[in-house]
């Protein structure tokens, strides 16, 4: 940055921005850009109660619900059922709330496409041809079928409290799915 000296002022190239100005603390920056847009925030939902938001929302849902519908076909007939439908619609509602609260750019359209379909299906033929599960390598599908226990994570001695929701013995590891050898809990 060139910095222009004049007398005892210096100019940083950004005039008089109070949203461009150096705070001197850390994240000072970001608690002033909080501070100016909170009254701001409240009308993002207010604002989309307003008829002509409301039909632009359902047509919004319909155009990004038909993309995730049919790649989520083609990704289940690509990985032999191990990815469907139902999984993209959830990676698809998890991921599209939680980007459009908080990138600041709500009319961002995101969702399953052609570069995830590729992606996936190259992924499942080179863990197949591994003799490796690709389940095992999604840590995102790892999540939806393991939840937090606080009696795991206290006799963990406060490391690791996740369960798979599916397994019936214990883990090799933190968050691992092989069993210990000779380690098993009651089924029931």
């Amino acid at each position: 940055m060139l910095l222009i000296v004049t007398g005892l002022e210096e100019d940083d190239g950004h005039g008089q921005d109070p949203g461009l100005r150096r705070t001197g603390k850390l994240f000072g920056g970001l608690m002033l850009d909080i501070r100016r847009k909170a009254p701001h925030y409240l009308s993002d939902f207010t604002d989309a109660l307003n008829l002509q938001c409301i039909a632009t929302t359902c047509f919004m849902y319909f155009a990004l619900l038909a993309p995730i519908v049919t790649f989520g076909g083609l990704l289940e007939e690509a990985t032999h059922q191990r990815m469907a439908v139902m999984q993209n619609l959830a990676s698809g509602a998890i991921c599209g709330i939680i980007y459009h609260l908080f990138s600041g750019q709500p009319l961002t359209i995101i969702g399953s496409t052609s570069p995830v379909l590729v992606f996936e299906t190259t992924a499942f033929d080179i863990c197949n041809a591994l003799k490796i599960n690709q389940m095992n390598v999604k840590d995102a599908n790892h999540a939806t079928r393991c939840h937090f226990d606080w009696a795991v994570y206290n006799a963990s001695g406060f490391s690791s409290g996740g369960v798979r929701d599916d397994c019936q013995h214990n883990t090799m590891e933190n968050n691992c799915e092989q069993c210990n050898p000779n380690f098993y809990r009651d089924p029931q």
